[in-house]
C-alpha cells in the first residue's frame, strides 16, 4: 500500500504534467517521488516533483535538462559537476504564469538540439 504523502506527490506532479502539450513519456521514479519526462525518441526533457514536506512543501519542483530555452533566467543551476547539468525552478501551483512558463521551458527541449 502506498503512503498517502507519496500518492499525493504523484497525483500533484501529474497535474503539472497535464499542462504539457507535447508528447512525453512519463516515468515514475519511486525513490525521487516524481516523474521523469522523455521525448518519444528517449532523450530526457525534465523531471517534475510535488513537495509534501520541507521548506518547499506545497510547491512543484521542475527540473529542465539541456538543451532548453529559459529567456527569463529563472531556472537555477543544480549541478555539482559539468557532466550532468540540471536546472530547477520551484513553483507555487496557484501561480499560473509560473506554471505556464515552466511548461514552455520544458517544451523548448523539443525544439533545441
Amino acid at each position: 500500500m502506498l503512503d498517502i504523502d507519496y500518492q499525493t506527490q504523484l497525483e500533484r506532479a501529474r497535474e503539472f504534467i497535464r499542462h504539457i502539450r507535447r508528447v512525453v513519456w512519463v516515468e515514475e521514479t519511486p525513490g525521487q517521488h516524481g516523474y521523469h519526462l522523455r521525448k518519444p525518441g528517449g532523450s530526457r526533457v525534465g523531471f517534475v516533483r510535488y513537495n509534501v514536506a520541507g521548506s518547499n512543501a506545497g510547491c512543484f519542483t521542475v527540473y529542465a535538462y539541456y538543451p532548453f530555452h529559459d529567456p527569463k533566467h529563472l531556472f537555477q543551476n543544480n549541478s555539482s559537476t559539468q557532466s550532468k547539468v540540471e536546472w530547477h525552478l520551484i513553483i507555487d501551483p496557484s501561480d499560473w504564469d509560473a506554471v505556464a512558463y515552466a511548461v514552455r521551458v520544458l517544451e523548448s527541449s523539443y525544439d533545441i538540439e
